[in-house]
């Protein structure tokens, strides 16, 4: 059973709760399963957002080190947290994201990301980062 509530004066739909039956008896829980935040950004030079859904800012906390700050709070710190990277920069094509937690762990409103050089594990800043939240907003 679904629930829908549309707002008469814009027309917008909004979801409570919908659940859609998908392989076999299972049921989903739409709401739980769409990211919740999403970033798409430059990390080289002037650090820059390309794109975004309910994400403020952004902050460059040194090489490879970035803190995401996260519009609409989520319930807590204990979301999950998803991404990739990439760079043009010469001799970097093994570059990987990550989420920096050992001192500075998410919150319901900040989550950091560390991008470094797989071949010898430096820090590096990167021409694309991409990363997703998905779990419960307050």
């Amino acid at each position: 059973m679904s629930t829908l509530a549309i707002n008469t004066l814009t027309g917008q739909t909004s979801a409570s709760s919908i659940n859609v039956r998908g392989e076999g008896s299972a049921n989903t829980n739409l709401q739980q399963g769409l990211a919740k935040a999403w970033i798409s950004m430059n990390g080289t030079g002037t650090i820059a957002v390309r794109d975004s859904f309910n994400i403020t800012s952004i902050s460059d906390e040194g090489t490879g080190l970035t803190n995401v700050t996260i519009a609409s709070d989520m319930s807590d710190g204990n979301y999950s947290l998803s991404g990739a990277s990439g760079t043009y920069i010469a001799n970097s094509d093994n570059v990987r994201l990550g989420f920096s937690t050992e001192t500075t762990p998410p919150t319901s409103t900040l989550f950091r990301t560390i991008t470094r050089e797989a071949n010898d594990d430096t820090n590096r800043d990167v021409t694309y980062s991409f990363a997703q939240v998905f779990g419960d907003l307050a």
